[in-house]
């Protein structure tokens, strides 16, 4: 079926000093699907966030929101709507330390499926020729689902290009507006062969699963 999407977004820095900068934020998205329900979903969000340097190492940022989904589609003939409406936030914690980072973050989303929130820690090793990323955490739905996320990449610098491969598993909304939990992985190789030419491959593996009783579970790979 047909699908037009439109995305729109706009902000405003302003340093307020020279640790601590102040934003403002807003944005507005549309997806109309000439699916069987005629599918219409709208989104909007505006807010302000705060960033402060509390030391040459340590940064801790937070932003608040209020957002608003509405989904309009056709059920049995009739044109029907439901409208959900939420403040929504993130809070961030990062350290930096001489092999890397470690962080925390919490943050509250709304999507046409409703709120979550996530619960994340993480953590990043600068290696001599490459860097190895991990994050785990757990993300809650307003419908009581709990989903354990996470992500793990690594990337490694060639002689003459690079490999990269990542692994990340999370809560998102599919086209019917419904939560899912998905899988990616991806893997990235390329190099340079002389001064104008290069090699470059990549391959990907998805996989889609429902929630609780859902049967919908979809994979697909791809590569080239």
């Amino acid at each position: 079926y047909d699908e037009d999407r439109l995305a729109l977004s706009a902000g405003l820095r302003m340093a307020l000093n020279r640790t601590t900068d102040l934003t403002f934020s807003a944005s507005y998205s549309a997806r109309d699907s000439d699916d069987a329900p005629a599918t219409f979903v709208e989104s909007t969000s505006w807010g302000a966030g705060l960033s402060v340097l509390v030391d040459p190492a340590t940064q801790v940022s937070a932003r608040l929101s209020q957002s608003r989904t509405e989904v309009r589609e056709t059920i049995g003939g009739t044109r029907v709507a439901r409208t959900e409406e939420s403040p929504t936030f993130a809070l961030a914690l990062v350290r930096e330390r001489p092999d890397g980072t470690i962080g925390a973050q919490a943050e509250r989303r709304l999507t046409g499926a409703g709120a979550s929130t996530t619960l994340s820690f993480g953590r990043t090793l600068t290696l001599r020729s490459g860097e190895l990323s991990a994050t785990a955490g757990l993300t809650r739905t307003d419908d009581e689902d709990t989903v354990g996320i996470g992500a793990l990449a690594y990337s490694h610098a060639l002689r003459n290009g690079a490999f990269q491969v990542g692994l990340t598993r999370s809560l998102r909304t599919d086209d019917d507006e419904t939560n899912v939990t998905g899988t990616d992985l991806d893997v990235n190789w390329s190099t340079e062969i002389g001064r104008v030419s290069g090699l470059r491959f990549n391959a990907s593996f998805s996989s889609v699963e429902g929630l609780g009783d859902s049967d919908e579970d979809i994979t697909r790979g791809s590569g080239g």
